[in-house]
């Protein structure tokens, strides 16, 4: 959902029709040496690199880089495809006055960010929909797709995402200006729904990985000038280019001992399954929860209704139980008002939504009966989110959300709990 949300905060910035000119002293390398980590945004590395989580004590990261020149990552002495390197994101204090960062968590974050060359992947695009809503590109254009991974090395705060942050650019060689997701027009919002399109939520030590696709001028895709670039929304940023080298790695050293039992609502020590937990939440409301450890539901969610669909091979559907009831507040309140679910793998470190692993809309091939549940399907003991409940009253029900099996059955894995848009809380 990430890539919608991002493609409509792009098309208000973004002129169709021509890319953004790319100024000749943008990323100019300075002459020093140092210790670097490269940070979007500045033309300049930074020798700080972030500092460890302190969201999840369980998590013990060091970052440390090669000596490498400064200025490496930009125009003049580009990363390479398909080599790591380290990247950290500005604060929301060390961005340029007028500049804004959505996500003030993703600030100082360090990431090991690896991408492939683009190619044309209109192949991709238009087997992938089922439904026939993808359409070819214009005359002149093509859909150029290139492989991305970011792998979470430190942070202040997890899980993260590059949410509304961080934007892809390419800039083409021949043309000599640089096309985010919308900025060439096109019939369908950029190239399109692309199931495999880059998005993801990952603690630290998890990578978020898929396609980018950029709609760009024909003449620039096989140009060997033509590079790309990740920025803060900004016009300078990190650029990786098929003759850059190799750049810094930032190194993760994840610890194993997540906890388990009754902690403080941390990776490291959570709440336990089955106690009623105290939980502030927005709007000066006092909710007490109680959450029961996950189980496989695939049977009974798929009895329930015959529209429902089975999940893909290696997927369960794991459901846990939930009793929240509301404290104290000045006013009824529903779920959906002040939590959303989530489960933290272990295995991969990262956060799983209710359509993390099924399809959302445009994914539905036209010929299934499945609702449009953005999740397991309708079953009777469903948790309902948006049932209005006033101080004293209690809300319960089932929680359910599509896992990898080897994410079901990590001793790490755990429900992670996210309030009021502000914290996450994690039980174990």
């Amino acid at each position: 959902m990430n890539r919608w949300i991002l493609a409509a905060i792009a098309l208000m910035v973004s002129a169709c029709g021509a890319g953004d000119e790319v100024g000749d002293g943008a990323n100019a390398a300075p002459d020093a040496t140092s210790t670097v980590t490269t940070t979007i945004g500045e033309s300049a590395t930074t020798t700080t690199a972030a500092p460890t989580t302190t969201a999840a004590p369980s998590t013990t990261v060091t970052s440390t880089t090669t000596a490498r020149p400064l200025g490496e990552g930009t125009a003049s002495n580009p990363f390479a495809y398909d080599e790591p390197a380290a990247v950290r994101i500005l604060t929301e204090e060390e961005l340029s006055e007028g500049d804004a960062i959505f996500d003030p968590r993703l600030g100082g974050s360090v990431w090991n960010v690896t991408v492939g060359a683009p190619v044309d992947v209109i192949d991709v695009i238009l087997e992938e929909d089922a439904d026939g809503w993808n359409v070819p590109p214009p005359d002149g254009v093509v859909f150029a797709g290139f492989d991305a991974s970011m792998t979470l090395a430190s942070a202040n705060a997890e899980p993260l995402s590059q949410g509304l942050d961080l934007r892809w650019r390419i800039i083409g060689g021949a043309t000599g200006r640089a096309y985010s997701e919308l900025t060439l027009e096109t019939a369908r919002w950029g190239c399109g729904y692309l199931r495999a399109g880059f998005d993801g939520v990952v603690y630290v030590g998890g990578t978020i990985s898929g396609i980018v696709c950029v709609p760009i001028p024909a003449e620039d895709l096989d140009h060997p000038d033509t590079r790309i670039e990740l920025n803060q929304w900004t016009d300078d940023g990190a650029i990786f280019s098929p003759t850059g080298s190799p750049g810094p790695v930032a190194e993760v050293v994840a610890a194993t001992d997540i906890g388990s039992g009754a902690g403080e609502g941390t990776r490291a020590a959570p709440y336990a399954y089955g106690a009623a937990t105290p939980m502030p939440a927005r709007s000066e409301s006092l909710w007490t929860i109680e959450i029961g450890a996950p189980r496989d539901i695939t049977a009974s969610v798929l009895g329930a209704d015959p529209a429902n669909r089975s999940p893909d091979d290696g997927v369960v559907l794991v459901g846990f139980d939930v009793d929240l009831t509301l404290e104290a507040a000045a006013e009824p309140l529903a779920p959906w008002e002040v939590i959303t679910w989530g489960i933290a793998g272990g295995a991969s470190r990262s956060r799983y939504f209710y359509d993390t692993l099924t399809p959302t809309v445009f994914g539905v091939p036209s010929d299934s009966d499945a609702p449009f549940d953005f999740g397991c399907g309708v079953f009777p003991e469903a948790f309902d989110d948006f049932a209005v409940v006033s101080v004293g009253e209690t809300v319960s029900g089932v929680v359910c959300i599509p896992l990898l099996i080897e994410e079901f059955e990590h001793p790490d894995t755990q429900v992670d709990v996210r309030v009021a848009l502000r914290r996450n809380i994690f039980f174990g």
